[in-house]
């Protein structure tokens, strides 16, 4: 290899230890922000995440597999199932996050959101797994 393709493959190795880092970051501060608005929705009511969970483990218990969806809909059955709302919405990203992690779900893509407030957004599609 010449001098110059020496220089070109420490430039992208550099410019990738950035883009790791930076991955690295943000995935860091999603998982605090996550448990950040999980811990405020649990100190307004108390057990709401353990809550909120167990709602949604029972939702998905009665969808089949394959079945897609999106959070705001486990949201919305959670309201009229009576579960209080969280002060942020985005306690409900945490409770995901678990589900994923527990095998229950798996995102395949991302698609506009129906709610007013979230400026028709992208946010996950996902789909209920053989669980």
């Amino acid at each position: 290899m010449d001098k110059d393709g020496i220089i070109r493959n420490y430039r992208t190795l550099y410019i990738m230890s950035f883009i790791q880092t930076d991955l690295f970051t943000a995935t860091s501060l999603k998982e605090k922000g996550m448990q950040t608005a999980i811990d405020h929705a649990d100190a307004v009511c108390p057990g709401w995440s353990d809550t909120a969970y167990k709602f949604f483990i029972e939702w998905l218990s009665q969808k089949k597999s394959g079945y897609p969806f999106m959070v705001e809909e486990v949201r919305e059955a959670a309201a009229m199932a009576g579960i209080p709302e969280p002060p942020s919405k985005r306690a409900w990203g945490g409770l995901t996050a678990k589900a994923r992690r527990n095998g229950h779900i798996v995102s395949i893509g991302a698609k506009p959101t129906k709610g007013k407030s979230a400026h028709n957004c992208y946010a996950s599609v996902w789909v209920k797994t053989l669980n």
